[in-house]
């Protein structure tokens, strides 16, 4: 029983960090798109 909820909370805590680094690729790609907008 531990380790079923050792495995879910590692899951969880595995997808939790992929949605944060989506999140902060987006927004330095959004960032670097701006900044290409202003140098031109």
């Amino acid at each position: 029983m531990t380790c079923y909820f050792l495995s879910y909370a590692l899951l969880s805590l595995t997808q939790s960090l992929l949605k944060v680094h989506e999140g902060v690729t987006n927004i330095v790609y959004d960032c670097s798109v701006q900044l290409d907008r202003i140098n031109t």
